[in-house]
């Protein structure tokens, strides 16, 4: 009987040390690396935006001074200042009308229209991109822009310079985007996948005035 008992003990434990062995099976120190992630297919990167390598504007302002930097947690000093300056100011309706003027800024740009873009950039930005359509227009190319979506919206840093409040805003967006040539050919971006871009804007008004409306003054990825 104790041998018996024995003998059982040994089949039972090599059947579970073969389901263990199936289970996790065995490693002989020359196993593949697991496969590395690759990049959404049915997406553009941030660097492949035709819109984005076009409009790139900077303004005569210098960078946001560090007090004026929004930190999780942290003072919201710049924010304060902007609000004080002008109480009227809601950071949540503010990015609403920021996100709505992206779109409008960004079609505006890829049709062409100079009238709309005149009124909402400043003078140097205006420059910029009307330089980037009369080169489009000379080189025969058209620019498709459909399908504007900003995915999300936030204030990157807010200040005062002098009486102009002063706010940067990064826009998570996601558009169709394409150039063609002047056969009507592809040759940047694509009619098909959206374009999905990180953008950081800059807009500018004279709390001075009675005029609500903020200028465009410095766009960048």
């Amino acid at each position: 009987m104790q041998y018996f008992d024995i003998l059982l003990f040994a089949v039972i434990t090599g059947f579970l040390l073969i389901r263990l062995h199936r289970v996790l099976g065995r490693r002989t120190g020359h196993e593949s690396p697991p496969p590395e992630a690759t990049p959404n297919s049915d997406s553009q990167s941030q660097a492949e935006s035709p819109v984005a390598a076009e409009i790139e504007a900077e303004s005569d302002l210098p960078e946001a001074p560090e007090d004026g930097r929004i930190h999780a947690g942290g003072p919201v000093t710049g924010l304060a200042a902007v609000q004080a300056a002008d109480p009227s100011f809601s950071p949540e309706q503010f990015l609403g009308g920021a996100s709505q003027a992206f779109a409008m800024i960004v079609g505006a740009f890829a049709a062409g229209e100079r009238e709309p873009l005149q009124r909402l950039l400043s003078e140097s930005v205006y420059r910029s991109f009307e330089a980037s359509i009369a080169e489009r227009e000379r080189d025969g190319k058209a620019m498709e822009v459909r399908d504007i979506k900003v995915a999300h919206a936030s204030i990157e840093s807010a200040w005062m310079e002098g009486t102009h409040a002063v706010v940067r805003v990064e826009f998570e967006s996601e558009k169709i985007e394409a150039i063609r040539d002047s056969a009507g050919v592809v040759v940047d971006g694509d009619p098909d996948i959206p374009a999905r871009a990180n953008d950081l804007w800059t807009f500018s008004r004279d709390v001075s005035l009675a005029d609500p409306n903020w200028t465009l003054i410095r766009t960048g990825e």
